[in-house]
């Protein structure tokens, strides 16, 4: 299965982090790192949390595992993944979008269709696959699916799932779990899209509220530095400052939902005053 752009399913990639919408399959996990993974997700699938979007989510478990965290973090997972964008990215540093994990078992809903917030991320298969289901399935912009099929446990396809609608495939397998690990474009000026729409359903909301403000505030820096550096250039900084205006307003917005969801989830939010 060959590499997709955006243009090829009618998507306008005006604004995209980059033209692809997903890349062909690829082995990312050799069979040891499969079994370490899987092992880590069953002693730790009792943490796992239902969303409205569907599934059993675990997404943060190389936060609950350092030996996960290493194998995200190791310099040939991310090489590996580089090798099919024509980007340079790298890891998204949220501890919440290392290791998201989709439990999927016989006769449970599946991860429904939607979009993610961040802009890239990397969908690898962690079970044995029995058949073409259980694969990704993704619509164009006309509606159609087309499916994305993983030739076994440890491959993955890259996805642009902030602009490609997707989801898990059905599936009567006895189970269906993938892991996601998020991405972001190396240069600090292409907009990250990140915000918790989703990640507030299903993870606890003062844990990714302060891994996301951690997150975007090191991003400031990172953008002020490069403002610096680029400041005799008035044009070139007026018009990087607008994109630090937009990502700041999807900052504003995204802390006061994680707020609303922290006093909503209070043992006496619904106390009478």
């Amino acid at each position: 299965m060959p590499a997709c752009s955006l243009a090829e399913l009618g998507i306008d990639p005006s604004g995209a982090a980059c033209e692809l919408a997903y890349s062909a399959p690829f082995r990312l996990l050799e069979d040891d790192d499969v079994a370490l993974i899987r092992a880590s997700v069953a002693r730790h699938a009792h943490a796992a949390r239902a969303g409205e979007v569907g599934a059993a989510i675990l997404p943060d478990l190389a936060m609950r595992d350092p030996d996960v965290r290493d194998l995200v973090l190791a310099p040939r997972y991310l090489a590996r993944i580089r090798e099919h964008l024509p980007i340079p990215v790298r890891i998204h540093p949220m501890g919440t979008n290392l290791a998201h994990v989709n439990i999927q078992l016989d006769g449970m809903d599946v991860f429904d269709w939607h979009v993610d917030s961040s802009p890239l991320s990397v969908v690898v298969m962690l079970s044995d696959v029995l058949d073409e289901d259980g694969g990704t399935e993704v619509r164009d912009a006309q509606g159609r699916v087309r499916s994305l099929h993983y030739p076994g446990a440890g491959w993955a396809f890259v996805l642009h799932g902030s602009r490609v609608q997707h989801r898990a495939r059905p599936t009567r397998w006895p189970e269906r779990v993938t892991m996601v690990t998020s991405l972001l474009p190396c240069d600090p000026f292409v907009r990250d899209t990140k915000n918790l729409d989703l990640a507030l359903q299903y993870t606890d909301p003062a844990l990714v509220a302060q891994d996301y403000l951690t997150h975007r505030l090191q991003r400031l820096r990172e953008q002020a530095a490069a403002l610096s550096e680029a400041s005799d250039d008035l044009a070139l900084v007026a018009t990087r400052l607008e994109l630090v205006q937009l990502e700041l307003a999807d900052t504003l917005r995204t802390i006061a939902a994680a707020r609303a969801r922290i006093a909503s989830s209070r043992p006496d939010a619904d106390a009478p005053r």
